[in-house]
């Protein structure tokens, strides 16, 4: 009686194991090499023997469950990681998770060093202050009218909508890779001018996308923004929804003239001519003249010089006492194009969106033994009024 009993309960352990490294296997089949290696090891040929009449000594049962439990639980947990990869990203399963902190490091102090003029002239806003997350959305409602004299009832006025604008972000992104051997045989030094590189990359790519609102300026770029007036920032045509108002005047902030301090003086009354909605005036206060390095001298000597300049009589310089600003930028195109602005109304007109801040990654390949180092952002840009400013397309 008591031997059948423990044949009986031998059979049935050998029967859990067996169901327990069944289903395993069954799991995890992408793992067939590694498994055929375990299925050659001393746990299968115990797992033989539970079965025989003769038993198998307690010792090698604990063995038997030993190595069970430490192969099951690390395929398990192998498993697992796969699982965890796979929900994250499709490609996962060949690069692991290796991020190189040091590298990180290199990136954001390098990322900091550089000089990043969107600031100046963007409210840069992110993904939590819009509604939906897939783009940023701006609309306006005009003022009104002059208040009419109360001749016994009240009169009402209304609002016209003015137009919406929709700036959808880029994905933008970009890397470099290395074999293992080569990394490991290359000074750190050599090592650390990559990421540095990748990084003045991404960030001279920023700064060129932040200019491109001024070089396209005088055109209608719907790279990120769509704007539904359909004019260029820049231009003599632009158009209200008010209705019965005429755009004759105070609606265009277009000119064609050579900087010169004659010319900023004028560019300064026609900003002062502006007209809201309604073809009422506005208050724009003209501060900031945004130029090329090839004007930086003709921009100095209007705003800086005392007495008048270019010429010989001793007339005080009328711009000289009017607190300008001057922005001299690289990845302005044109030498000869400028922008003047009120700087308080540019930031309340330009929007930058940051729809997702850069980041970086390194992880290596498996089977290739390639580390491949990237980064990645996402964003955009674009206006929602064009009374900020002036600009000049000097022919």
């Amino acid at each position: 009686m008591h031997t059948r009993l423990a044949g009986r309960g031998s059979a049935a352990l050998t029967a859990v194991l067996i169901a327990l490294f069944t289903i395993v296997d069954v799991a995890s089949r992408a793992l067939a090499p590694w498994l055929g290696r375990v299925r050659e090891s001393r746990v299968f040929a115990l797992l033989g023997q539970l079965g025989r009449p003769d038993g198998i000594g307690a010792y090698r049962v604990a063995v038997a469950l030993a190595y069970g439990w430490l192969w099951g639980g690390s395929l398990l947990l192998y498993l697992g990681v796969i699982v965890r990869d796979q929900a994250g990203a499709a490609t996962s399963t060949n690069f692991p998770d290796a991020l190189d902190a040091r590298f990180a490091k290199i990136y954001d102090e390098r990322y900091k060093q550089l000089s990043d003029m969107i600031a100046r002239f963007f409210a840069i806003v992110g993904p939590g202050q819009t509604p939906q997350k897939q783009d940023y959305r701006t609309s306006s409602v005009g003022s009104f009218a002059d208040v009419p004299e109360f001749t016994g009832t009240v009169t009402y006025d209304e609002v016209y909508e003015g137009y919406d604008g929709t700036i959808t972000p880029k994905e933008y992104a970009s890397g470099f890779q290395i074999q293992r051997k080569l990394f490991a045989d290359a000074s750190y030094g050599i090592m650390d001018a990559k990421p540095r590189s990748l990084a003045t990359a991404y960030q001279r790519t920023r700064q060129k996308h932040a200019a491109q609102f001024f070089n396209n300026g005088f055109s209608n770029d719907t790279t990120w923004n769509n704007f539904t007036e359909n004019v260029a920032p820049f231009s003599n045509s632009h158009t209200t929804r008010a209705s019965g108002v005429s755009t004759a005047s105070g609606f265009d902030n277009l000119v064609t003239t050579a900087f010169s301090a004659a010319t900023l003086i004028a560019i300064r009354t026609q900003m002062k001519g502006f007209r809201g909605d309604r073809g009422d005036r506005i208050s724009v206060m003209p501060k900031l003249i945004i130029h090329p390095v090839d004007i930086s001298d003709l921009v100095f000597e209007a705003v800086k010089s005392m007495g008048k300049p270019d010429s010989g009589e001793n007339n005080a310089n009328f711009l000289a006492g009017q607190g300008w600003e001057s922005v001299e930028w690289e990845y302005l195109t044109d030498t000869n194009n400028y922008f003047v602005a009120d700087p308080v109304m540019m930031k309340d007109s330009l929007t930058w969106f940051e729809r997702e801040a850069m980041e970086f990654a390194m992880v290596e390949d498996f089977d290739t033994l390639v580390g491949k180092w990237r980064l990645y952002g996402r964003y955009g840009h674009g206006h929602n009024d064009w009374r900020f400013g002036c600009g000049a397309q000097v022919s």
